[in-house]
Formats: C-alpha cells, structure tokens, sequence
C-alpha cells in the first residue's frame, strides 16, 4: 500500500503552475477550449485569475465584452503544470501522493476540476496525447470535479482507446448529511502505484480502482491505432505507466453539457447568468506532490 515507506515532499506547485491562454485581440488573452460542450473561454485577465489573500482564484464572469473576441459571454479560469512539471510512480518513488486544498464554488453550472493528462508526447496543440496516443488511449486521471450544488467529489479515470473507443470508470464522494463541499476547504487528494489508485477527500478513502495487467479486468488502453472496441489492450499497466502533470480549472457546463445535466436537462444561459450574477470562484490554497521512498 502507498502508506509504507517514507514520505517526502517532491513539489510544492507554485511557480510550476502556468495560466493556460494564447494571445488573441480585445482585452487580456483568452484559450478556446470549449471540450465537453463547456460554455466558458479562459482568460489570465485578473477577473478570472489572481492571488488574493494567499490563495489562487480561478473565478467565473459573465463578460458581455467577451463575446466579441470569442462568440462567449463567459470567461473563467485554468491553471496546467504543462511543459514545466510532470509525474508518475517510479523506482525511487514506488507511491505518488498528489493532492490540493481547495474550496469549491457552488451554483448551477459550475464544474469546478482538479485533474491530471499526460504528458509524454503531449503538444500545445494536442494537450490529451500521450505515449499510448490521442485521448482516451494515453488516459486522464480526475482526482476531483463537482458540479451544480457540489454534493458530491467524483474521482474518475478515462483509458482505452482513442474517442469514441475511450472507457471511463468513476466513484463519488459525499460530506455527512449529503453537505454542499463549496461550505469549507477541503483536501482532495490521489495515492497512485503502478498497479493501483486510491482516491481520499479530507483523508477519508473514497475509490480505489486497479490496473487490468493488460486485460479488461481494471484499467486498459487500445493504444493508438485501435479502430475498435475488440482491439487487444496492450500487455502493461497503460495508459497510465507514464508521467502526468496537473490542471485546476473551473469550467461552465452549457445546455449540452452531460456533466451538469440535471436529470438529463442541460443549463440554460438564463439559469448561468443568475448563477454569476454573485462572484463565484474556486479558490486554491495549495498543491502538493509527494513520493513515498521504500
């Protein structure tokens, strides 16, 4: 278990973290990243991201003046440790500890994440490539995302093969009393070995979930040149035997967006703009790496 050993801090992500965002006209920069029907553009304007009180914001607005630049009213926020720092379990560090202290925002249409791609053979321009190929094949790993009223933590992985051939398997996490998580801070975090994942919000294991070995049994990839759901999956511990680096964003689920559906009913843009009629961030007090040495 990832428990054993000695414990010690290899990144306390700081300088690491990068604003995710190109150059375009208007006012500050933005990223068109619209995956999985999301209605938000994100900026590194200070509206959408800044440190305030010792804490990283990552803050939704409703900007009419967005919609100029990028056909969206809504700007946000996303933070990646992409081309500066990566991570996976090796010989020195047989049990990678990541984790993050951080209070959710809550209101309909909020997908507040903490999560991790990888990142061998990722481009800019293709940030879910991996060494086993496009996503899903090289995997992601989603130590958090809540949505709407944030009563639940999920904790999911997304293996096989390449979209729409990809595999998903995921657990869900509730306060005492079905709580909302937005009312506190709290410490979300991922044990990760070559064989195994444990999932633990507040240090309370939540998910565990397990390598296939190469078979169906767990987690599996196609790899790259899989056209269908028969392919062999490769003979390892892919897609995650490679390293990983760390995103936190807050995004906006639309009316087309499956992961802030409420009972099968996407968000409405009236139902958004009441949501950020009143300030609504993710606020961020710190992430941390550890590897457990044997």
């Amino acid at each position: 278990m990832g428990s054993a050993g000695t414990l010690g801090l290899l990144m306390a992500l700081a300088a690491a973290l990068s604003p995710e965002s190109q150059p375009s006209e208007g006012s500050g920069t933005v990223q068109p990243l619209q995956s999985s029907a999301q209605g938000q553009w994100y900026t590194d304007l200070p509206q959408n991201l800044r440190l305030e009180d010792g804490k990283l914001v990552l803050q939704a607005v409703y900007d009419p003046a967005a919609r100029a630049i990028r056909d969206q009213p809504y700007t946000s926020a996303r933070v990646r440790t992409f081309g500066k720092y990566a991570v996976a379990p090796s010989q020195a560090h047989p049990t990678i500890k990541v984790e993050a202290r951080i209070k959710v925002p809550a209101g309909l249409g909020l997908w507040p994440a903490f999560w991790m791609l990888p990142a061998d053979n990722a481009t800019a321009a293709c940030s879910g490539c991996g060494r086993h190929g496009v996503w899903a094949a090289s995997g992601e790993i989603d130590i958090l995302e809540a949505a709407n009223d944030a009563t639940k933590a999920l904790g999911t992985l997304h293996y096989g093969g390449p979209w729409p051939l990809n595999s998903y398997t995921s657990n869900n996490y509730s306060l005492p009393g079905g709580a909302s998580l937005a009312g506190d801070f709290h410490t979300f975090g991922l044990e990760w070995d070559a064989k195994q994942m444990r999932w633990y919000v507040d240090g309370q294991l939540f998910a565990t979930q397990y390598s296939g070995n190469g078979t169906r049994s767990g987690w599996f990839s196609l790899g790259a040149d899989a056209t269908s759901l028969e392919a062999q999956p490769l003979l390892s511990d892919a897609p995650f035997s490679q390293r990983f680096y760390i995103i936190l964003n807050l995004s906006l689920g639309g009316e087309a967006t499956e992961f802030t559906k409420i009972n099968g009913v996407g968000i409405a843009p009236a139902q958004l703009n009441a949501t950020l009629a009143t300030p609504q961030a993710m606020l961020v007090d710190w992430v941390r790496v550890w590897g457990y040495s044997p």
